[in-house]
């Protein structure tokens, strides 16, 4: 049936020229115009008459590129969703403050891809992204077997491992980005049938060809009708899409058959799509009924296909089909948690569900990079917000003073029960003024943001402090930091410890934050820097010695460092600064023993002999950023005897000086120069020590030889801190007791100062909190004595006793003159009408310290019994003192008393002149026992007391 469409005059006298004549069972007319009048002519050549035929006439309008631009797919483009886990990207719910925990799940979900080496094909619904007509870029228009012009991509896509810009369409249902061996304008070729099989993946086939998108690949025909275009689109995702169809294209074999399918390459996430709305079979089965979908690489070596939709499949047919390529090769994709908003804080983690805690309200960033195949990369982010509510929040609206009320919000200067938060802000927060102490139930100091606290002033935090990555808290010098509960702190901050040193002085330092080298104290000091190691196998009897030291701090442990090499013997303040994370809670520090008890003896190196002590003493160090009270770390830790020894620096090294015990040097420093510390008081005298080791102090204890093991802790904890303990060394002092300290002075000026404390809690025997011993080793020393053991600490029972004599014993180097005379005093000993005696048993001299010192003379050597000090000046009487060659003494004052100042006492037996039995107190096991049963009645009596030595000494008394 022929037909034929003209346009012209109205009526059919004058037609004019034919727009389309043909004997086709159809034709499409293009480039009408509207409003115009056109004439459709239809009729038939046969001979027999009577015949009826029907026809359509189909009118449309133009597309001229008339689509919306704009798409929808379920196809996430590369994106990344975060918020509470299991919240689908919604903020988690806001958080009390004063919650048991402010820990959450936070979770990011993002579009996985991997990279193009090779490709997952899934089948996914049918759901085109856009309209398959009348697209923007028509190509292939009224052409068979033709390549389109070359398209340039609007964006680059990677396809195979390489990153393309131009690619070409042809009218067959395939694209390609292979330009060289295909050309714009050239033949797109389409057999592949039984005269040229194949199916992909095939290198060198003239149709299936390399580095191409098949969807649907077949033999078609747009020179008869259809369209074949492609268009940039936008989609509902953000995300861009190169859509190409073939629309109503009718098979080439049977132009009645239509197909109608789809290509789409998505920018960045480089997933591949094909779209069939309708595919039929040609009933001639021309080109065999091959058709393919699938994707091939550039050397036609790997291949993605369809499920049953390769070239050799059985013939198919599809209606409202899709498939989807998706890259398959390693993930392209990282994920990153950052803190704060944007990527510029730290990252805090690189999965997608992570558990913070923050301890104010916080911003929290999921970034997902996607590393393209040009080495490119595209970045997408989301933040979720974690609030924190109930927060004491600084805001600095006036000044800088932490202490004034309308810098925070809520207006109020915060408590113990505020969760205290330092922001970014201009005027960043100090706590002045003098001894003020600043509080909060947890400290968060934001990023950006400082908190200052001054010298001699407090911050007390009842939990924990955060600080943020780029925060900070800064201690000036003897500012502290203390905390009541044993939280984890977070962070870093900055303390400052001064010390007045000269280039020779050694420091005992400790850290108060974690994770600080040594070699930090002082970068200006070259070497010089020493841990002290109590026990060494290796050394005569295991005695201890000063090891170079290049390590973190280890918390509670004591380090020396020299002062730095630019110092001079001038006194220079020397600041060091220690960044780290604020120590806190409970600390457990390691000390050891050996097992040398067998009095003194020669280490081989050192004219100076070791003793039973040296294989025991142990460096260790306040580990927090305040102040430790001494006694209660010293009541805690009953593995060590009671008292401390701290380091002074005040004598440079000589060669006047004595060898230690451990080496042999040509200077040395002077062991005098440690003062001891316990519960009766300090060696050196009042106003040197306040009894607070103060923060980065490093000092010595001794390990007892009666330890259960060779290794064991000395524990610190929050107890031992507070607010009133000064962290610097301001000396304040206490009338309750009584306090005397005597110095020995050579006629050099060389000096060495002991203590005798009349204090509460203090008893005559040896008292591990009250006493402690002397070095043996000074060859210049003043000393008590308990039995035989010489003291530089010895603390005595109160109520005190006007008859009280405490045996003083002293030791020199060279024979001389020297002085003993009164150092200081404190308590009741600052009344001067009490009296204070040295008595001089070598010479029967009592003499009276309150007129002036006492001078004598003496050989080098030890005198352990030559002086007592005591308070009368009343000679010896056989009515209320006996005095005898074992140093065994009865008194009476308010009660009749026994003492021995060399041996312990075991018993005691009290007898009239009779020899009747009065009194028996056994198991006294101590220096000295009053006799409290025995009434005062001016009889004569005698005393059988039995010593530890197991001698029986009996002594007559009137009493």
């Amino acid at each position: 049936m022929y037909h034929a469409v003209y346009s012209g005059a109205s009526g059919c006298g004058s037609l004019g020229a034919a727009l389309v004549c043909s004997d086709s069972d159809s034709s499409i007319v293009n480039g009408l115009t509207i409003g115009q009048t056109y004439y459709v002519q239809v009729y038939t050549y046969t001979s027999t008459g009577g015949q009826t035929s029907n026809f359509n006439i189909c009118i449309g309008t133009p597309c001229n590129g008339n689509g919306p631009g704009t798409g929808t797919t379920d196809l996430g483009c590369p994106s990344v969703v975060s918020g509470g886990l299991g919240l689908n990207g919604a903020d988690h719910n806001a958080i009390l403050c004063t919650a048991a925990s402010t820990c959450v799940d936070l979770e990011a979900t993002y579009l996985d891809l991997g990279n193009t080496s090779t490709y997952r094909v899934e089948s996914i619904p049918y759901n085109p992204p856009y309209q398959f007509t009348c697209l923007e870029n028509p190509v292939s228009v009224d052409t068979d077997d033709v390549w389109s012009p070359v398209i340039n991509l609007p964006f680059n896509f990677c396809f195979y491992g390489n990153t393309y810009n131009q690619c070409l369409i042809g009218s067959n249902g395939v694209i390609t980005f292979d330009l060289g061996s295909n050309t714009a304008g050239g033949t797109c070729d389409w057999e592949f049938d039984s005269t040229n099989p194949g199916q992909l993946p095939v290198s060198g086939h003239s149709s299936l060809i390399e580095n191409a998108i098949f969807g649907v690949f077949h033999d078609i025909n747009p020179g008869v009708s259809g369209e074949v275009g492609w268009e940039l689109i936008t989609l509902n995702t953000g995300c861009r899409a190169l859509v190409a169809s073939w629309s109503s294209v009718p098979l080439f074999g049977d132009n009645s058959k239509i197909y109608t399918g789809m290509i789409v390459l998505y920018e960045n996430s480089n997933v591949i799509e094909v779209y069939i709305q309708n595919k039929p079979l040609d009933p001639d089965a021309w080109n065999d009924n091959n058709a393919v979908v699938g994707i091939q690489n550039a050397a036609g070596t790997l291949a993605a296909v369809a499920p049953g939709r390769n070239a050799l499949d059985a013939d198919w047919t599809a209606t409202n089909e899709a498939w989807r390529f998706i890259p398959d090769g390693t993930s392209i994709a990282t994920l990153r948690w950052h803190e704060g908003s944007g990527t510029s804080g730290p990252v805090i983690g690189t999965t997608p569900v992570i558990n913070v805690c923050p301890t104010a309200t916080t911003t929290y960033t999921a970034a997902i990079t996607y590393t393209l195949c040009n080495g490119s990369t595209l970045v997408e982010t989301e933040e979720t917000i974690v609030t924190i509510n109930g927060s004491k929040v600084w805001n600095g609206s006036l000044n800088t003073d932490w202490d004034t009320a309308n810098n925070w919000t809520p207006a109020g200067v915060p408590t113990a029960s505020d969760c205290v938060v330092i922001p970014d802000t201009a005027n960043d927060p100090i706590i002045s003024g003098t001894n003020y102490n600043g509080l909060g139930l947890n400290l968060t100091v934001q990023n950006n943001a400082a908190l200052t606290v001054t010298s001699n002033n407090d911050l007390t935090i009842t939990e924990w402090v955060n600080i943020n990555t780029t925060g900070d808290l800064i201690l000036q010098n003897s500012a502290s930091l203390l905390q009541i509960n044993n939280d984890v702190n977070q962070g870093t901050m900055h303390m400052t410890r001064t010390a007045n040193i000269r280039k020779l002085d050694y420091v005992y330092w400790s850290s108060p934050v974690s994770n600080f080298s040594v070699n930090n104290v002082s970068p200006g000091t070259t070497g010089n820097k020493y841990k002290w190691i109590p026990t060494i196998a290796s050394n005569i009897n295991g005695f201890c010695n000063w090891v170079g030291a290049n390590e973190n701090m280890v918390l509670g442990k004591g380090y020396i460092v020299r002062g730095p090499d630019s110092f001079t013997s001038t006194v220079t303040p020397f600041n060091a600064v220690f960044a780290g994370t604020p120590n806190n809670g409970i600390i457990s520090t390691p000390i050891l023993r050996g097992t040398w008890n067998g009095g003194t003896y020669s280490t081989g190196v050192s004219t100076t002999l070791g003793t039973n002590h040296d294989d025991n003493w142990n460096l260790i160090g306040n580990p927090y950023p305040s102040a430790v009270r001494a006694i209660d770390f010293l009541t805690l830790n009953t593995n060590i005897d009671g008292f401390i020894k701290i380091w002074t620096h005040g004598t440079l090294p000589s060669s006047a000086i004595a060898d230690p015990f451990y080496n042999n040097y040509t200077y040395n420093y002077t062991p005098g120069d440690y003062i001891t510390y316990n519960s009766s008081g300090t060696s050196s005298g009042p106003g040197v020590f306040n009894g607070n080791i103060a923060a980065g102090q490093g000092f010595f204890v001794l390990m007892h030889h009666t330890s259960a093991s060779a290794s064991e802790n000395v524990t610190f904890n929050n107890s031992m801190r507070s607010s009133t303990y000064d962290n610097s060394q301001f000396f304040r002092t206490s009338n309750e007791n009584g306090r005397i300290w005597l110095d020995l002075v050579a006629s050099n000026g060389t000096n060495i100062r002991n203590l005798v404390a009349y204090v509460d809690g203090a008893s005559n025997n040896r008292d591990r909190l009250f006493d402690a011993i002397t070095d043996e080793k000074l060859n210049f020393n003043l000393y008590s004595l308990i039995g035989d053991l010489p003291m530089t600490i010895q603390g005595r029972t109160l109520p005190f006793d006007q008859e009280d004599r405490v045996p003083m014993g002293i030791k020199v180097s060279q024979n001389g003159n020297y002085t003993i005379g009164i150092g200081a005093v404190d308590g009741f000993f600052t009344n001067t009408n009490q009296n204070i005696y040295l008595e001089d048993l070598e010479n029967n001299i009592i003499h009276d310290l309150r007129q002036n010192p006492y001078s004598f003379t003496a050989e080098a050597g030890n005198y352990p019994n030559r002086f007592v000090l005591r308070y009368t000046n009343e000679t010896l009487g056989g009515d209320d003192l006996v005095v005898d060659d074992a140093n065994l003494w009865v008194y009476s004052s308010d009660v009749l008393s026994v003492k021995s100042t060399k041996n312990t006492i075991q018993s005691v037996r009290v007898f009239d002149v009779l020899g009747r039995h009065l009194a028996y107190y056994p198991n006294v096991d101590g220096y000295e026992v009053p006799l409290t049963t025995i009434q005062k009645n001016n009889a004569g009596l005698i005393i059988q007391v039995t010593l530890s030595n197991g001698s029986v000494i009996s002594k007559k008394a009137i009493y």
